[in-house]
């Protein structure tokens, strides 16, 4: 009787473990596991653009040297739409959603420099595009920023 009691519990502890063992193992591309997920959900946007010009007045008194006029510009679309992150086709991409009738952006979470995103667990922002080359007579930079619902 001792022996089958023993077995009875070598074998319920054999089960338990396996069914244990079956249930906790994770899928590489379970969202649990993916590092990706936190940036998942619908996301508030608003843009930031930002105008620069400036040329030389060449209207000064004989003599005067030209005079450089600047224009700065800057507009604000608080809150201007909502859209989505979700997990992208790429290892470490995310596909980005400005609004729902916007077309998808991929982006690349490893991507540096130039059309670049900074993303944090709750908001993110584009970095400028494109990127002001020195003293040009004239640029615009436009910059979105996100913040998770």
């Amino acid at each position: 009787m001792k022996q089958a009691t023993l077995f009875q519990v070598l074998s319920l502890i054999l089960l338990v473990g396996l069914i244990n063992g079956l249930t906790s193992c994770k899928k590489e591309d379970d969202p649990e596991v993916d590092s990706r997920a936190k940036y998942v959900g619908a996301w508030n946007f608003k843009t930031t653009v930002f105008h620069y010009s400036g040329y030389y007045d060449y209207n000064v008194p004989p003599g005067s040297s030209p005079i450089w006029v600047t224009d700065n510009e800057t507009t604000v679309s608080e809150n201007d739409s909502t859209g989505s992150v979700v997990l992208g086709p790429g290892e470490n991409q995310l596909t980005l959603k400005y609004c729902s009738t916007c077309s998808e952006r991929i982006i690349d979470l490893d991507q540096n420099g130039k059309g670049s995103w900074i993303i944090t667990d709750d908001t993110f922002f584009d970095d400028v595009q494109p990127s002001p080359p020195g003293c040009p007579s004239a640029y615009t930079t436009i910059r979105v920023d996100g913040e998770k619902l």
